[in-house]
C-alpha cells in the first residue's frame, strides 16, 4: 500500500484480469520476461525523472535512475538537495528572517558550510569554482570517503 510502483502494477494486473481480450501465451523463460519488464520499467522511470519539474537539485547530481542503493545518510541527503536547517532554505519558506549564515560572511547555502564557513573551518573541503560546483557535488555524492571526511555533511545544522 502507498508505493506508486506497486499500486500501478496492481492496477494493471486487475485491468488485464477484467479484460475481454484473449489471454496471451508466451513461451519464454521467466528470467527473460523479467529482464524485458525491468528494462521497460527503467526506461519509463528515466523518462519520468527527466521530465519532472521537482527534484532538480537531486537530478543534477544523479541524472540517471538506478535500482542500486546510494547509502546516503539523512544528513547527506539534506546537503545534496539543499533541504534542511540551512538559512537559505528556511528563508525561502519564510521560516527565517535572513538567508545569511550565522558566521555573518555570506548567504548560507549548503555548499558554504562544506567549503568555506568559519564555523566549520576544521572540516572544510576545497571549494570548487562556480562553474564546477555540479561536478563537485557529483564527485562528493559518489565518493563515500569524501563524505566521511567532512562531518559538515554529516551535521549541517
Amino acid at each position: 500500500m502507498g508505493c506508486d510502483g506497486n499500486e500501478e502494477a496492481d492496477r494493471l494486473a486487475k485491468e488485464a484480469e477484467e479484460s475481454d481480450r484473449e489471454r496471451l501465451s508466451v513461451k519464454a523463460p521467466i528470467s527473460f520476461l523479467k529482464s524485458i519488464f525491468k528494462k521497460k520499467m527503467m526506461e519509463d522511470w528515466q523518462s519520468d525523472w527527466e521530465d519532472e519539474d521537482t527534484g532538480i537539485s537531486t537530478f543534477n547530481i544523479l541524472p540517471r535512475v538506478s535500482t542500486q542503493t546510494c547509502y546516503w545518510k539523512r544528513e547527506e541527503i539534506l546537503i545534496f538537495t539543499g533541504h534542511g536547517t540551512f538559512p537559505s532554505y528556511l528563508k525561502r519558506f519564510s521560516l527565517a528572517t535572513t538567508a545569511n549564515c550565522p558566521c555573518g560572511n555570506t548567504t548560507g547555502p549548503p555548499l558554504h558550510y562544506a567549503t568555506e564557513c568559519i564555523l566549520t573551518a576544521s572540516f572544510l573541503m576545497t571549494k570548487p569554482a562556480q562553474q564546477h560546483e555540479l561536478i563537485w557535488f557529483r564527485n562528493v555524492a559518489s565518493n563515500k570517503g569524501s563524505r566521511l571526511k567532512n562531518p559538515t555533511i554529516a551535521s549541517p545544522s
